[in-house]
C-alpha cells in the first residue's frame, strides 16, 4: 500500500506562463515556450536543501550534481560553473547535506530543468563537521599543514585582512610595541556567504605588491562554532592563504577544532592579542641585545674618538712644523729681497750721480749754451763753419747762427 501525502501549499507568487501576446488560446512553439518559461524562472531566486548525489567535475572545472529530497523522493539537477565552484570553496561529496542558492532554467535540447547554483553551504553542524574533516584530510595529504615559513626579523609593515567594522584592529594595535610599525587594514567580511570571496580577494590584493609587507595577518575576534567559522574552513580561502608569497599569521578564535586556515598559516594565534605577541617577538632579539649594542657603540665611539684625536694631534703638530718651516723660509726670502732692494737703490743712486755728471759735462760743451751766452757761428756758402777770414772774399754770402735764429748776409769788406 502506497502512502499518499497531501500536496504542499503552493508558494506565494507562483509563475503563470503565457504567450508574449497574452492570448492563452494561441499556441506557441516549444522553443518559444521554454524561452518564456526560462525568462520567468530566472527572475525567481531559490534556496533549496537536500542530499548530494552523482557529483561530476567536468574537464573545464564545472560541477554537476543532483540534489535529493529523501522525504519526497524528488531529485533536482544542479550545476555550478567553474568560477563559482572554485571560489565557493566547498568540495562536494556524495551524501553531503547542503543548501543551494541559485536560479532554475530549462535546457531546451533535453527539456530538463536544473538549478544553476550561485552559492553552496553545508547544512547543519554535522555536515559542516563532515566538510571540515574532508578538507582537512585533503590539505594534509597535499602537505599544506607541514610547510611553515619563518617570519622575518623586525616586522615593521603588516597587512591585516579583517572586517573594518570589527574591534580586532584596535585590539591588535593596542598590544603592539611602540616601534613605529605600519599596519594596513584590507577589509573583508568574516562571516556570511560573501566572506570567502572577499577574504580571497583581499589576500590576492595584498600579494600584488611583493616586498611591501613583511607579514599578512588574517584575523577576527571572538570564538565561534563551525557555522560562524565556515569561511576559515573554506577550501578557496585555505588555498589562497597557502599561496601567499608573504608569510602569514592567522588570528582566528575557535572553541573546539582549529580552523583549517589557522593550520595552514605559517603561525597562528587564537586572539588578536596573541597575534600582536607574535609580531612583537620578532623584535625580541634586538631589544634584548640593545644594552650590549649600546655599550659596544659607546666603546667603539670612544676608541674612534681617541684614534681620531691622536691622528688629529699628530697632523696638527706636523702642520705647525711645516708652517714654521715655510715662515722661516719666507723671512729669509724677505731679508734677501730687502737686501736686494738696498743694493738696487744704491746702484740707482750711483747711476743717477754719474748721469748728472755727464749731463753737466754735456751742458758745458753744448754749442747752444755758448750761443745763449752771445756767441754765434758763421757758415760759408757751402754750409761749412768758418774758422778764419782767410777763406772769405768780398761778395761771399755767409750765414750767422745765433741762439734764437739765423741771419743771412753778404760780405762788403774784410778787415784783417
Amino acid at each position: 500500500m502506497v502512502e499518499r501525502r497531501s500536496p504542499k501549499p503552493k508558494v506565494a507568487g507562483s509563475i503563470p506562463v503565457a504567450p508574449a501576446s497574452g492570448n492563452m488560446n494561441e499556441a506557441i512553439s516549444v522553443s518559444d515556450y521554454i524561452e518564456e518559461l526560462n525568462g520567468q524562472l530566472r527572475s525567481v531566486p531559490g534556496r533549496v536543501i537536500g542530499e548530494v548525489t552523482k557529483v561530476t567535475i567536468s574537464a573545464r572545472g564545472h560541477c554537476y550534481f543532483n540534489l535529493k529530497d529523501e522525504e519526497e523522493n524528488a531529485i533536482l539537477d544542479c550545476k555550478m560553473w567553474q568560477s563559482r565552484y572554485q571560489t565557493n570553496g566547498l568540495s562536494l561529496e556524495e551524501g553531503m547535506k547542503i543548501v543551494v542558492s541559485g536560479k532554475a532554467d530549462v535546457y531546451p535540447p533535453t527539456g530538463r530543468l536544473s538549478l544553476t547554483a550561485d552559492q553552496i553551504e553545508a547544512a547543519g553542524e554535522g555536515e559542516l563537521v563532515k566538510a571540515y574533516r574532508i578538507l582537512l584530510e585533503k590539505v594534509t595529504k597535499e602537505g599544506m599543514l607541514a610547510r611553515k615559513r619563518e617570519l622575518p626579523e623586525f616586522i615593521s609593515n603588516v597587512a591585516v585582512v579583517s572586517s573594518i567594522g570589527g574591534v580586532v584592529k584596535k585590539d591588535l594595535l593596542s598590544n603592539l610595541r611602540q616601534l613605529g610599525l605600519k599596519v594596513t587594514l584590507v577589509h573583508a567580511a568574516m562571516e556570511g556567504t560573501q566572506a570567502p570571496t572577499e577574504i580571497v580577494r583581499a589576500i590576492e590584493h595584498i600579494n600584488q605588491t611583493p616586498g611591501k609587507f613583511d607579514v599578512l595577518v588574517l584575523i577576527r575576534g571572538g570564538g565561534g562554532n563551525y557555522e560562524i567559522l565556515q569561511a576559515f574552513n573554506n577550501e578557496a580561502v585555505v588555498r589562497a592563504l597557502f599561496a601567499s608569497e608573504i608569510p602569514t599569521i592567522a588570528g582566528i578564535g575557535h572553541d573546539v577544532d582549529v580552523p583549517i586556515a589557522s593550520l595552514v598559516a605559517d603561525m597562528s594565534a587564537s586572539t588578536p592579542t596573541g597575534v600582536a605577541h607574535i609580531i612583537n617577538a620578532s623584535w625580541d632579539s634586538a631589544i634584548e641585545a640593545l644594552p650590549q649594542l649600546s655599550t659596544a657603540l659607546v666603546r667603539n665611539f670612544e676608541r674612534l674618538y681617541e684614534r681620531s684625536y691622536s691622528r688629529l694631534r699628530g697632523s696638527s703638530q706636523l702642520m705647525i712644523s711645516r708652517v714654521e718651516t715655510v715662515m722661516n723660509r719666507a723671512r729669509t726670502l724677505m731679508d734677501r729681497v730687502s737686501r736686494g732692494q738696498d743694493l738696487i737703490a744704491n746702484a740707482l743712486s750711483s747711476y743717477q750721480s754719474a748721469v748728472k755728471r755727464v749731463e753737466d759735462l754735456l751742458n758745458a760743451y753744448n754749442p747752444e749754451r755758448n750761443l745763449a751766452l752771445g756767441y754765434s757761428i758763421l757758415r760759408g756758402q757751402d754750409g761749412q763753419v768758418l774758422k778764419s777770414v782767410k777763406s772769405l772774399k768780398k761778395g761771399d754770402n755767409i750765414q750767422t747762427q745765433l741762439a734764437d735764429g739765423l741771419v743771412d748776409s753778404t760780405i762788403n769788406e774784410i778787415k784783417k
